[in-house]
C-alpha cells in the first residue's frame, strides 16, 4: 500500500477480515475512473513492458468487453506449478488425440481414457475450466454400443471419477444434464438375457451382472448421486425415469426401476413431496406379469419404505401390501424371497406407535399364512437362505403384532 501511495496511486484500505476475491474487485470497480479497467493481483509480474497494450489491443473491437492474458510460471517456480501452468494449453490437443485413436484403434483410445482417468484424479484443478470438453468425449465414447465393453467402461470410470473430484463443476456443466445423464439412463437398458436362468435360481443374484454395461451403469449412478449429491441428481433424472417407466420394452421399464432404486437413498431428507410421484410411477407397473419387473418392483417398494417410513406405509399401504401378498405366491421362489424382504422393510418402523401397527394387523391373517407356507417350503427343500429371511420376518412382525401374534 506505501508503495502505491508513493506513487500517487488512489489507495482504499479494507479490514483483513472484511477480504473476498469477487467482492473486493467489485468495490474497487465502483471507485475506479476511465474507460478501461484491468485487475491485477500483487504478485503478478508482468512478462514484459507490452502488457497493457497487449491486453487491452481487443477492446478496440466493440463486440469485444473484456480480455485476459495466459499465466507463465516464474522462473523460480515449483515442478508442480510449471506443470499445471504449460500443460492446460495442450489440453484440447490431448482430447483430440484420443478421439482419433479410438477410431483407428480401440484398445489405444482404452489406454488413452485411462489416463485421461488418472489425469483428472490426480490434477483435477488444472482440468476444471474443461468439464464440458470432457464430458462431451467421454459421453460420446461410451454409449457407442458396437464400442468394445472395456472401452466404454473406462469412459464411464472416467466420468465417475470427474463427478468426484470435480463435483461442482459437473453440477455447472451443461453438457452433463442435456447429454451424459440421459446416456447413462439408456445404457441401464442394455441388460444381458443369457443369465437369466442363472439369475432366476440364485436368490441373491442381482438382475444386472456387474459385469456388463447395466450393471456397470447403475453403479456408476450410485458413485455419481454420492458426490454430486440426491438433491442435485434426482430432479435431474426424473423425467428420464418418467420416459423409461413409459416405454412399452419391459428393458426399459426394469431401466427405470433400477435407476429408482440407486438415487433414493438419502431422498426422505429433501424430497418428501417427491414419494407421491414415485409412487404413481410404480404403481402403474402393478399388473405386471415379466418376473424381472415383479422383482424389481418388490425392491424398489422395499427400499421406498426403508426410506419414507412411515409416511409410505399410512398413505400407500393397501396397493403396497396386495401386490406383496399376491407375490408371496408367485411361481417362482426368486419372487417369493424378494417379497418377504420387502415385508421385513415394510414392518420394521412400524412398531413405534400403536396407530401405525394396525396398518399391519389388517394384513395379519394372509400376512401369517403365506409365511407359515414359505416356512414349510423352506424347512421341506432345506432352503436356509429362505428359512433365514422368513425368520427375520417373522421377528420383525412378532413385534408389530404383539398379543395378535
Amino acid at each position: 500500500v506505501s508503495i502505491a501511495k508513493k506513487y500517487g496511486a488512489k489507495t482504499i484500505t479494507i479490514p483483513r477480515r472484511d477480504f473476498d476475491h469477487g467482492k473486493t474487485r467489485n468495490t474497487a470497480a465502483m471507485k475506479a475512473g476511465g474507460e478501461v479497467l484491468v485487475f491485477m493481483t500483487q504478485d503478478a509480474l508482468p512478462y514484459d513492458n507490452t502488457l497493457l497494450t497487449r491486453l487491452t489491443a481487443p477492446l478496440k473491437d466493440n463486440e469485444i468487453a473484456a480480455a485476459y492474458g495466459r499465466h507463465i510460471p516464474r522462473h523460480d517456480a515449483s515442478l508442480a506449478e510449471k506443470f499445471a501452468r504449460q500443460f492446460k494449453s495442450i489440453i484440447p490437443v490431448l482430447l483430440d488425440n484420443t478421439v482419433d485413436s479410438i477410431k483407428h484403434d480401440q484398445q489405444a483410445g482404452r489406454d488413452c481414457i485411462e489416463a485421461m482417468g488418472d489425469l483428472i484424479e490426480n490434477q483435477p484443478k488444472l482440468l476444471k475450466d474443461y468439464i464440458n470438453n470432457f464430458l462431451d468425449v467421454l459421453t460420446q465414447v461410451m454409449e457407442v454400443k458396437t464400442f468394445e465393453e472395456g472401452l466404454r467402461k473406462s469412459a464411464i470410470t472416467a466420468i465417475v471419477v470427474m463427478c468426484s473430484k470435480n463435483a461442482l463443476s459437473v453440477r455447472k456443466s451443461d453438457i452433463f444434464v442435456t447429454k451424459t445423464l440421459p446416456a447413462l439412463m439408456r445404457m441401464l437398458t442394455e441388460i444381458n438375457t443369457k443369465d437369466f436362468k442363472e439369475w432366476e435360481n440364485d436368490l441373491n443374484e442381482e438382475i444386472a451382472s456387474k459385469n456388463d454395461i447395466s450393471g456397470s451403469t447403475q453403479d456408476a449412478i450410485a458413485n455419481i448421486n454420492s458426490s454430486l449429491g440426491v438433491k442435485y441428481l434426482l430432479p435431474q433424472c426424473v423425467k428420464y425415469i418418467q420416459e423409461l417407466i413409459s416405454s412399452n420394452e419391459w428393458q426399459y421399464k426394469q431401466a427405470g426401476l433400477m435407476a429408482i432404486s440407486v438415487l433414493i437413498e438419502g431422498a426422505s431428507k429433501h424430497f418428501t413431496a417427491e414419494l407421491d410421484g414415485l409412487m404413481g410411477l410404480i404403481s402403474t407397473m402393478l399388473n405386471e406379469t415379466n418376473p424381472v419387473l415383479i422383482w424389481s418392483i418388490l425392491t424398489c417398494i422395499a427400499i421406498l419404505c426403508s426410506e419414507y417410513s412411515p409416511v409410505i406405509q399410512q398413505k400407500y399401504h393397501a396397493p403396497i401390501m396386495n401386490f406383496t401378498l399376491t407375490h408371496m405366491k408367485h411361481s417362482s421362489l426368486k419372487i417369493r424371497y424378494r417379497a418377504i424382504s420387502s415385508i421385513i422393510n415394510f414392518s420394521q418402523s412400524l412398531n413405534e406407535n400403536e396407530e401405525d401397527s394396525m396398518i399391519l394387523k389388517q394384513y395379519s391373517q394372509p400376512l401369517l399364512n403365506n409365511v407359515q407356507e414359505l416356512m414349510n417350503e423352506g424347512v421341506s427343500n432345506n432352503l436356509y437362505v429362505l428359512l433365514e429371511e422368513v425368520l427375520r420376518s417373522l421377528s420383525t412382525i412378532a413385534v408389530v403384532l404383539e398379543d395378535t401374534f
